[in-house]
């Protein structure tokens, strides 16, 4: 029977302390960055929306690249070592995330921050991911019944010259396609 050494409890609880109490900090440190980047990116539209109030959709979407600006990855790994959400999945509501796994946390550190939920978590993520897939209808167009995701394709240089390849590939089940502009020139 293999042996294994026991370390002192107050050791463990302390550095589990540690390890919550900083990936605390650093999930309410991303969210205010995540809320001000979004914000910024919101601001030159407030105008096109009633009121200056953007839509859930355009909220979480801002909040969303807001968020992908940042390597996540170091983060990601801890919050998985901890046994926590890694973020990996929060498109469909991006700052609900962000509030749950800081109230998870919170409550492991013994201080829930609450003020961060109005309803459930389920709740908004169901109906954020309701939206977010409705959305998803409206943009693209029913989902072919023999497969489960969309497929983008990011047009080579060669598209711009040949139709033909453009046509192949909606042949071929493309459901949408991206320019990627950082090549080529204006002209191309």
């Amino acid at each position: 029977m293999p042996q294994y050494a026991l370390q002192n409890p107050e050791s463990l609880e302390a550095s589990a302390e540690t390890t919550l109490s900083a990936l605390l900090e650093e999930i309410i440190n991303l969210r205010s960055l995540v809320i001000d980047g979004a914000a910024t990116r919101l601001s030159p539209y407030a105008g096109n929306y009633p009121v200056g109030q953007c839509s859930d959709s355009a909220q979480n979407l801002a909040h969303y690249l807001s968020l992908r600006r940042h390597d996540l990855r170091p983060l990601q790994e801890r919050l998985a070592q901890a046994g926590l959400s890694s973020l990996g999945r929060c498109e469909a509501h991006v700052l609900g995330t962000l509030n749950q796994v800081a109230n998870i946390l919170g409550r492991a550190l013994g201080a829930p921050i609450d003020q961060f939920q109005q309803q459930t978590f389920a709740e908004r993520y169901t109906q954020a991911l309701q939206t977010m897939e409705g959305n998803t209808r409206h943009l693209f167009g029913p989902r072919n019944p023999e497969r489960e995701a969309y497929i983008m394709v990011t047009l080579p240089h060669e598209a711009a010259l040949d139709a033909g390849l453009v046509r192949a590939l909606i042949r071929q089940g493309m459901d949408c396609a991206r320019i990627n502009c950082a090549h080529d020139d204006k002209d191309t």
